[in-house]
């Protein structure tokens, strides 16, 4: 995409057209970010396209089917659990790693 997005630009600079492919390739990307926000729909609870009949019957599929068809209240002690599990650090500790060696090479 940065090859074509090249002749569109005019290059003055080397840096001036590097710069010019980050910030359209991130415009393009909050663009589609702020579009795909009003279209993906939100939870069954909260949504305006199935009729009661059916969000209730998705609502006791869901419940069924993993426990958790409404929403917990966020608590203290809920983020306590989740930022104690080593699990989800050791994630984020290796996608950190794996980009900090991509971006020195």
């Amino acid at each position: 995409m940065a090859m074509d997005l090249r002749e569109l630009l005019v290059p003055c600079t080397r840096t001036f057209v590097f710069m010019s492919f980050q910030i359209m390739e991130g415009l393009i990307t909050v663009l589609l970010g702020v579009v795909m926000w009003f279209l993906i729909p939100d939870f069954p609870d909260r949504n305006d396209f199935l009729t009661n009949k059916q969000t209730a019957l998705v609502l006791k599929r869901i419940e069924d089917d993993r426990g958790d068809a409404t929403p917990d209240p966020v608590t203290f002690q809920i983020v306590k659990q989740h930022l104690s599990d080593w699990t989800i650090w050791s994630c984020g500790e290796h996608l950190f790693s794996n980009t900090v060696k991509c971006q020195q090479t």
